[in-house]
């Protein structure tokens, strides 16, 4: 098992519905406390609280705490995590990286392989991801996917069908552009297939972390990921932006790069997940 350093932990707590009386330091305790109206606070024993406010009403500081996250992301906390999670268990990463890519390189090859090895194989990779950037990594997460196999490959099949056709759907006036022979077209085309992929694929790319992380569906986890991006959508242009060109930077490097700038590039999503829906689920 591979550890990262322990992330500091925020709480926010909050008092509503007081009694008319206040709270006397003096006294104990407060009689009569009801849940829902009243919050018990501990200060050496947070955790133990039961009376927790609607997140709804609490203002969130920046970082995540269990089972909380800011609902946003910055791509500094995104870059700097990821980085930290790379090179921190930078052996197990290449190793489950090169396992995992001749794996899904064989597969490939024999065709059936794409439907019945290749999606349960991303499932893995996003479990390792994500335990990673728990600090709770193990190289056997790569082959998580192939426990309850029949549902995992079955939800993480459809949801790579649906991004397939979405990814065609921005490709079509492209494609327009090329059957009419007209460059004009194929250059506005090639416009609007950047736009859709920034605008709305790039909002897609959490849909998978949502559905290994909270164990979705397909659409739910499509649903989710739209959702959770609503109001971050220009910081995840950004976001695929600067984790692009970190990836293409490992080229650079005599491709050997390429083992740690990849990583580094898909691990600042998970982060950015972290941050957006906090911890993982109990």
């Amino acid at each position: 098992m591979v550890r990262l350093a322990p992330y500091r932990l925020w709480f926010v707590t909050s008092f509503q519905a007081i009694s008319p009386q206040g709270l006397d330091k003096s006294h104990p305790k407060v009689e009569n406390q009801r849940p829902n109206s009243q919050l018990a606070f501990q200060e050496n024993s947070m955790t133990d609280n039961p009376y927790q406010t609607p997140s709804s009403q609490v203002d969130r500081p920046t970082g995540r705490g269990p089972g909380g996250g800011t609902g946003s992301f910055t791509i500094g906390q995104s870059l700097s995590e990821a980085w930290e999670a790379t090179i921190g268990n930078l052996g197990v990463v290449i190793g489950a990286a090169i396992v995992s890519t001749i794996i899904m390189f064989v597969s490939a090859i024999t065709i059936i392989g794409y439907f019945v090895v290749i999606p349960v194989m991303m499932w893995g990779m996003t479990r390792f991801a994500l335990n990673l950037m728990d600090g709770r990594a193990d190289f056997n997460d790569i082959f998580s996917g192939f426990t309850n196999y029949g549902s995992r490959l079955g939800r993480t099949l459809l949801l790579g069908i649906v991004m397939v056709i979405l990814g065609m759907v921005g490709n079509i006036p492209y494609y327009v552009g090329m059957f009419m022979d007209s460059d004009i077209l194929m250059g506005v085309g090639w416009l609007i297939n950047m736009a859709f992929s920034l605008f709305i694929m790039s909002r897609l790319y959490f849909a998978i972390l949502y559905m290994v992380d909270r164990d979705l569906g397909a659409m739910e986890s499509i649903q989710a990921s739209l959702e959770g991006t609503r109001a971050m959508w220009g910081w995840v242009i950004l976001l695929a932006i600067v984790s692009s060109i970190i990836g293409m930077l490992g080229i650079l490097a005599l491709l050997v790069g390429l083992l740690v700038s990849i990583p580094v590039a898909y691990l600042m999503w998970v982060s950015a997940y972290r941050q957006m829906e906090g911890g993982p689920p109990e």
